[in-house]
């Protein structure tokens, strides 16, 4: 879920590591680009407490965190493909 958001980024994180975890995919590391999102007290304290290491990448710089990457594009055409697919209006195509 894209967000700046501290709080809607870690509210997210607690709803979703468990719920993938609980499918049987630990998660082991958190790796993050320096966001102002990930990198609160609170949501580095969380992340410690449930055993995950931090790893950070050096902020605009999506080269070193390709799959991500990678990930968040192939997501947004999928999104975008299902709009047309679905001749949804102009006015939500902001959101992807």
């Amino acid at each position: 879920m894209p967000t700046k958001s501290s709080a809607l980024t870690q509210a997210a994180l607690e709803d979703y590591v468990p719920f993938i975890e609980k499918h049987g995919y630990p998660i082991k590391v958190h790796r993050s680009d320096r966001g102002g999102e990930f990198m609160s007290d609170s949501y580095q304290e969380w992340l410690k407490a449930h055993g995950k290491r931090i790893e950070t990448t050096v902020r605009e710089t999506p080269q070193q965190n390709g799959i991500a990457e990678r990930i968040n594009r192939t997501l947004a055409d999928r999104a975008r493909s299902t709009m047309v697919a679905a001749k949804l209006p102009q006015k939500l195509w902001d959101e992807v």
